[in-house]
């Protein structure tokens, strides 16, 4: 899906932080490696929106 440039706009407006270099474990490769680039996106997407999971 191809997004318009004020969508853009706005979705970046969001972000609270944008990622830099990403260091991971030996356990978080594995998933990598048998996860579509589509669903990595998404997470690190979250990620840098705060949403980093369930909340206690």
């Amino acid at each position: 899906m191809l997004e318009t440039k004020e969508e853009k706009a706005a979705r970046e407006k969001r972000v609270l932080a944008w990622l830099g270099a990403g260091y991971v474990s030996q356990g978080v490769l594995a998933l990598i490696e048998n996860s579509s680039n589509e669903e990595l996106a998404v997470l690190f997407y979250r990620h840098a929106l705060g949403d980093w999971g369930a909340r206690s």
